[in-house]
């Protein structure tokens, strides 16, 4: 990521700036302390993430926000491999944040949430990387070098890369976890001291029990059997001798009821002969209840019909009376026309004074923004001049390089030559190395082989006494041996063990010494070479001069080929910015002249008003309220006269019908008296047999209740057959039991078996409980068992752990392989720097002993007797190196140092004039000092000055 350009509006102590980063490469941001260095920094972070690191809560903008505004923009312009990207950020109090974003000059639509994952997609990088890598700390890096005390650099390393916290987050999950392991080993110990107890012969034993018990209990169900059989028979025969006696009681019951019996018979052949009249008789009867119900009905009606006919004379009445409050309703409609047009007159003039205010704030916003577009287009005219400036002068050295390239190509030719002798060089640096290892590896080798020796040749004692027997000659003292010492057939091992390993020893020391005289024999063939190239070497700084002249030749044209597009690229904005302010200014005009259009608009309602308006909205308010209660009046009489006149016609038509209701109920009597006639006519012959009317009614049986008597007196009779059939059979039934039979003896006899079989069930359930109970517990006791000595191993892995991190084993590690990383990447940028002459060294991992190699001698010395310029390339490239492993090799191509050479006295930030010559020709990206320091600052060729005045900062670019 390069910056190009950064607008800023009311951010922090930036009321309206911009900072053009796009001719800047090796630079210095310089001003004093508060004067807004950082807020520069921030700025950036804030328009890419919309979040500085400064301010940690979920809305940072009430910090960035300048005091006492009420909007604030940020708008960065950068690139990436070349392609460039803007994103533009507007926020307001009160509304929500607009985010724009650009690739190249297109808009891409992207929700405010979804412009932080593109950036970092199109960086490489997320928020919280991009802020350890975008400013780094220059001061760590000077203490990383020449730290106080051997452990600091680790400390600051860490520090550098977040291990920190990392570490402590650790330590507390490993604490955390150890004690939830212990916990849990304590608390499945306490289990386990339950269950110690429980074995196999245990189960089994119990398994053995609960099978007798099963079989006592097969014995004693077959004798239950047979009881319930005995048991059976005797109930079935008192079944039969209690049911015998019931058919008894039955028929006895039912002959009693014979005589009743013959009474229901009488009565169901006169209902049977009265039948074929109850059809007559029902019709009769509906037609005396019908004619009952129309008397009511007319007497009903009557009285309705004199209550209605007063109702209406009262209505009447009523009408005349409101007819008389209607014919005064013109009056007030003619009130309510002119108060409706005096109401218009004011809205109108409410309208135009809307619009007088709204046309006055456009004209100040248009003023505004005039003035806005006059201080852009002059500084873009600025910074054309500034371009078409430094033009001139690369054009005028250019000019003075003129040839360089003929040059360059021919001393590139012998620089081959130049080449094969610094690698010759080099080659014999690394074989003078790997010799004096190999001699040192070769004398190890040679201590090891005296030291095997001289155990072999212990071991060989041994071998010669277990060959000896008593009696025999001692071949060392020559007197014949008497006793031997116990001696064991495990020397015999050790002796063919140091034999194969003093074998080895002796291969790797012939192997050596080969090595040793081939590596000699290939520097004398190399020694050779370098006399053959001896002429070769005054020859670097010639070329090095030539190649710095070349490279600045290339990098001016490459300018010149960026500020000719630069320019190309700001003539169309001056020209846009041209437009603008002619549009705007053309658009006050129009705005001027609609507002005095509309003051005398305004002057003309006013004068037709009949009277004085001082408050328009309270005389609107007033005209509203009067027209609402003069309609409220209108609308009550309206609505009254209509409800009763209404009411009116309801009543004549409810009279209407009670008319017609009379006329049709004086009918339906007629009628009624004529069928009733004509039914007693067919009645007749059956009143005078059975008396009046009332009787034959009595006599009468419904259908349903003459079949249900029917029915009752065939069931007796089959009922009386039936017992008498059934007593015979059960005493045929009964005379095949034997009388001797005791059901009550057998109930006794099975109720104690019974007891005695649920005895041993109970037994059974308890025994199989305990069974199931005492598995459960030895499978626990497995388990449990497990569980300890998986929890064991767990637990002696987090001690482990434990012990590492608190005797910082494990932070000491990674800090270790980070620190080799590290210096490997700073050891490739200090080459570049110093221009192939220096490279890192770690001597010692233990100490971290820091020390710097110079190629050009091969001499190594430690990092503590750097000069002042030697010490800020060095941490330079500590810098360069930790921004690399931090964002994974990101396209970073910009950096900034914070408080840069501030460890610097200034009698040797005096001298640092050529050291920012190799940092401006190798660094390969745009590097940005941040300082107070003012005269540091006056030896940058770029600088960005900050000044404060009051509560703002002005930004000022400048390039000599």
């Amino acid at each position: 990521m390069r910056p190009i350009l950064l607008e800023l509006e009311n951010f922090t102590v930036y009321r309206r700036q911009m900072v053009d980063f796009s001719d800047l490469n090796f630079f210095i941001i310089q001003g004093r302390t508060g004067a807004g260095k950082t807020s520069l920094i921030d700025a950036i972070c804030y328009a890419l993430y919309g979040k500085v690191p400064r301010y940690k809560g979920t809305n940072p903008q009430e910090y960035l926000l300048s005091k006492g505004q009420r909007r604030m923009r940020v708008r960065f312009e950068f690139s990436v491999k070349d392609k460039r990207y803007t994103v533009d950020r507007l926020y307001e109090i009160s509304k929500p944040q607009v985010v724009r974003f650009y690739e190249g000059s297109k808009p891409l639509n992207l929700k405010v949430k979804e412009v932080e994952d593109y950036i970092s997609k199109i960086l490489g990088m997320d928020y919280e990387t991009f802020t350890k890598v975008i400013v780094l700390p220059q001061g760590q890096f000077d203490r990383f070098l020449k730290p106080q005390r051997p452990t600091e650099r680790r400390e600051i390393l860490n520090k550098l890369l977040g291990y920190d916290k990392i570490f402590e987050k650790m330590n507390q999950i490993i604490k955390e976890t150890l004690n939830d392991l212990k916990g849990k080993k304590r608390v499945l110990e306490a289990e386990y001291s339950n269950l110690v107890n429980i074995t196999e012969e245990t189960v089994v034993n119990m398994e053995h029990q609960l099978e007798n018990k099963k079989r006592q209990i097969e014995v004693l169900e077959r004798e239950k059997e047979k009881l319930r059989s005995q048991l059976s028979r005797a109930m079935e025969k008192e079944r039969i001798e209690e049911e015998l006696s019931n058919k008894k009681s039955k028929l006895s019951e039912l002959l009693k009821e014979q005589e009743q019996m013959q009474k229901k018979q009488e009565k169901l052949s006169i209902a049977k002969e009265i039948s074929g009249y109850e059809h007559f008789l029902k019709e009769y009867e509906q037609l005396e209840k019908k004619s009952d119900e129309l008397i009511e009905e007319k007497k009903r009606l009557e009285s309705g019909h004199i209550m209605y006919k007063h109702e209406l004379q009262n209505v009447e009445e009523e009408l005349k009376s409101v007819e008389k409050e209607y014919e005064k309703l013109g009056e007030l409609s003619s009130e309510i026309g002119h108060l409706k047009i005096e109401r218009d007159l004011i809205n109108q003039l409410l309208k135009i004074e809307e619009k007088i205010k709204q046309t006055t704030l456009d004209l100040e916003e248009k003023q505004k923004l005039k003035e806005n577009l006059e201080e852009e287009l002059k500084h873009l005219q600025e910074n054309l001049k500034s371009k078409e400036d430094r033009l001139s002068q690369i054009e005028k050295q250019l000019k003075d390089l003129e040839g360089i390239e003929a040059k360059y190509a021919e001393a590139k030719e012998r620089k081959t030559r130049y080449d094969e002798l610094s690698k010759i060089n080099l080659e014999i640096q690394k074989i003078e190395i790997q010799m004096k290892n190999l001699e040192e590896l070769l004398k190890k080798l040679q201590f090891e082989r005296e030291k095997l020796e001289s155990k072999l040749f212990e071991a060989s004692i041994h071998q010669i006494a277990l060959r000896l027997s008593p009696g025999q000659l001692c071949p060392v003292c020559g007197n014949r041996i008497q006793t031997l010492p116990a001696l064991s057939e495990k020397g015999t091992e050790e002796f063919t063990h140091i034999k194969q390993e003093l074998e080895k020893i002796r291969q790797q020391e012939q192997k050596v010494i080969s090595d040793i005289a081939s590596q000699e024999n290939r520097k004398k063939d190399l020694e050779q070479k370098r006399n053959e190239l001896v002429d070769y070497e005054d020859f670097y700084k010639t070329y090095s001069q030539l190649k710095e002249k070349y490279e600045t030749f290339l990098k001016l044209k490459e300018e010149e080929k960026q500020i000719r597009k630069q320019r190309e690229d700001l003539m169309p904005r001056v020209l846009k910015k041209s437009e603008e302010l002619t549009a705007i200014r053309t658009s006050l005009e129009h705005l001027n002249k609609d507002l005095a259009e509309l003051n005398k608009g305004k002057q003309e309602l006013l004068e037709r008003l009949s009277r004085k308006i001082e408050d328009p909205y309270k005389e609107l308010l007033a005209i509203e309220r009067e027209l609402i209660e003069r309609q409220e009046i209108i609308n009550q009489v309206q609505e009254k006269y209509k409800k009763i006149r209404d009411y009116r016609e309801s009543l004549k038509a409810k009279l209407s019908i009670i008319e017609e209701k009379l006329r049709q109920n004086e009918s339906d009597r007629e009628d009624t008296r004529k069928k009733l006639g004509e039914i007693y006519q067919v009645l007749l012959p059956a009143i005078k047999k059975f008396g009046n009317i009332e009787s034959l009614k009595s006599l009468c049986v419904p259908k349903e209740e003459l079949q249900k008597l029917e029915e009752e007196i065939s069931q007796y009779n089959m009922s009386v057959k039936s017992l008498q059939e059934e007593l015979q059979s059960l005493e045929k039934a009964l005379a095949q039991y034997p009388q001797d039979i005791n059901r009550r003896s057998i109930e006794e006899e099975l109720r104690s078996l019974e007891n005695t079989i649920n005895q041993i069930y109970q037994e059974v359930g308890s025994l199989s409980k305990d069974l199931q109970q005492a598995k459960e517990n030895l499978r626990r006791k497995k388990e449990v068992e497990q569980e300890l000595t998986q929890l064991t191993q767990e637990l002696q892995k987090y001690e482990v752990l434990e012990r590492d991190m608190r005797s910082d084993h494990f932070p000491d590690f990674i800090s270790r392989y980070m620190l080799h990383s590290i210096l490997d990447r700073a050891s490739y940028y200090i080459l570049k720097f110093s221009s192939g002459l220096y490279e890192f060294k770690l001597v010692d991992d233990e100490r971290d002993n820091l020390y710097i190699i110079d190629r050009s001698s091969g001499y190594e010395r430690s990092v503590l007797t750097l000069s002042g310029g030697e010490t800020f390339l060095a941490s330079l490239s500590l810098a360069f190196a930790v921004s690399d492993i931090v964002s994974h090799n990101a396209p970073l191509e910009s950096i900034f140092i914070d408080e840069g050479f501030g460890s610097l006295d200034r009698e040797t930030r005096e001298s640092l004039g050529e050291f920012f010559e190799f940092i401006k020709l190798n660094a390969g990206r745009m590097v940005g000092i941040i300082s107070h320091l003012e005269d540091l600052a006056e030896k940058f060729d770029q600088r960005i000055l900050i000044e404060k005045k009051g509560d703002q900062s002005f930004v000022k670019v400048e390039i000599t």
